[in-house]
């Protein structure tokens, strides 16, 4: 009944006390409290607790205090607040996001909750250093680098770096859990982090977005002894050759883990 109620709720919502472009508090699930901007392509729900709840439920069970998080593809960061919030004054959050604009708002939203444990950073995450063309996805909070994804919209140059030149050549904080959600560049990201997975086995969260990426990333996890779960059931991945459509395959969203 409740979620009927909300449900017929959110139009009037929508229009009135929670216009798109307007800043308010969160009102439901792990972010509950904290102040976030509205965007367009995703409306109501990270106010109300319902953008990958999922997710947001294993970063809360995977992330410590303390901790450092890398949050690749951190788009508007909504993940990025709740890394913040369970990492706390002892942690540190990277976030990733090459897209000008929504570095833009992903900065705003860190900076108007107060949290002080978080670097963000223009840069896609790849397989090389280097300037490399990007293209907007299928609504303005999507996009990915040429070559991957959907090559629709808008195009321009963004500056890409790998997390193993990240780590071991910029010294900063290596990673203890890492999400990716990059529209289809996945391997690419793990590539550029062999190194990292080799020798620091970080906890991954990964969104995977076509058949080819579930392979290549599928191989990387293989390579470098990592066991993989479903993200909505808690299902371990039977066969990390395979991907979407075999349903023992790697596809979706997962977690995964070095094997012990």
């Amino acid at each position: 009944m409740r979620a009927v109620f909300i449900r017929g709720l959110k139009p009037l919502l929508a229009n009135t006390v929670y216009r798109i472009g307007t800043v308010r508090t969160i009102v439901w699930g792990p972010c509950k409290g904290l102040r976030y901007r509205i965007f367009p392509e995703y409306g109501l729900a990270p106010l109300c607790g319902r953008w990958e709840p999922e997710a947001q439920r294993l970063m809360i069970k995977h992330i410590r205090p303390g901790s450092v998080t890398y949050d690749v593809g951190a788009n508007y960061g909504i993940h990025t607040l709740l890394m913040a919030r369970l990492v706390g004054r002892d942690g540190h959050v990277y976030a990733f996001e090459p897209v000008p604009e929504i570095f833009s708002c992903l900065k705003e939203n860190i900076t108007m909750n107060g949290f002080s444990n978080v670097t963000w950073l223009e840069f896609a995450a790849d397989s090389q250093i280097r300037n490399h063309p990007f293209f907007r996805g299928h609504h303005a909070g999507a996009g990915a680098l040429a070559g991957e994804g959907d090559v629709v919209g808008k195009g321009l140059i963004v500056k890409t770096i790998t997390l193993d030149a990240f780590v071991f050549e910029r010294n900063n904080c290596p990673p203890d859990f890492i999400k990716i959600d990059v529209e289809g560049a996945e391997s690419r990201v793990l590539r550029g982090a062999e190194r990292i997975l080799k020798t620091l086995q970080p906890v991954l969260l990964v969104d995977l977005h076509n058949p080819d990426q579930d392979v290549a990333v599928g191989q990387v996890l293989t390579e470098f002894a990592y066991e993989a779960y479903r993200v909505e059931n808690g299902a371990k991945v039977k066969d990390l050759t395979k991907g979407w459509p075999n349903p023992d395959g790697l596809w979706g969203q997962f977690i995964a883990f070095p094997k012990r």
